[in-house]
């Protein structure tokens, strides 16, 4: 199904400064929203920095043997794909997410320098994206090599914290690969298997062109 894009506006309240972020949304009307929102029922929501999202709910299936032929990916079965309230926080099983409920916004794939929203992520891997993920301390000559993925319509390339557990991090929606550096070979074949590939809850809808606020 087509999604028409419109542009909101969401007011959100942190840390006593009131920040007015401008968005793009699938199938919305333009409008303000509060900081407190109230999400659809069994979605955890919060009030705080969007950035604290994404550590731990609802249990999903690990399968013990990966069907993938590239070594070390893991395999997850059993994410919901609901939308949630725009604003509410869904805390998820991984870290980062390889799927679940999620923004009505999407990520645009491409690269960005620094956070994205951790629901508007989700739902990129809804429509296709690999979404890559790397530490904050990430050397410029790695961050380089990443870079060059984004040339790629369903790659999402973003920073996390420095919590996460490898120095990169690949995600496809139900698929996660552990890397040690970005020109470990395997990053390359998890793009070219999964981007837009046959994990896809949504295949063939558009990735570029979503939300392309960071945080």
């Amino acid at each position: 199904m087509t999604k028409r894009l419109k542009v909101t506006r969401s007011l959100r309240s942190i840390g006593g400064a009131i920040a007015v972020a401008t968005v793009v949304t699938a199938c919305g009307s333009s409008s303000v929203k509060p900081a407190v929102i109230t999400a659809a029922p069994g979605v955890t929501t919060t009030t705080v920095d969007p950035a604290s999202c994404g550590s731990v709910g609802k249990p999903i299936t690990h399968d013990a043997t990966s069907a993938s032929k590239i070594t070390g990916v893991e395999s997850y079965r059993g994410m919901s794909r609901d939308h949630v309230a725009p604003g509410a926080c869904v805390k998820y099983p991984q870290t980062p997410p390889v799927g679940g409920n999620h923004s009505q916004t999407w990520q645009g794939c491409n690269f960005y320098a620094g956070r994205v929203l951790t629901e508007q992520g989700v739902h990129s891997m809804e429509h296709g994206a690999v979404w890559i993920t790397y530490r904050p301390v990430l050397a410029s000559t790695e961050l380089d090599v990443l870079k060059k993925f984004s040339s790629n319509d369903y790659v999402l390339i973003s920073q996390w914290d420095a919590a996460l557990t490898s120095p990169i991090v690949a995600s496809a929606w139900g698929l996660q690969l552990q890397l040690p550096t970005a020109t470990d070979s395997r990053l390359a074949a998890f793009v070219k298997a999964y981007a837009n590939g046959p994990q896809t809850p949504e295949p063939g809808v558009p990735c570029r062109d979503g939300g392309s606020m960071t945080i």
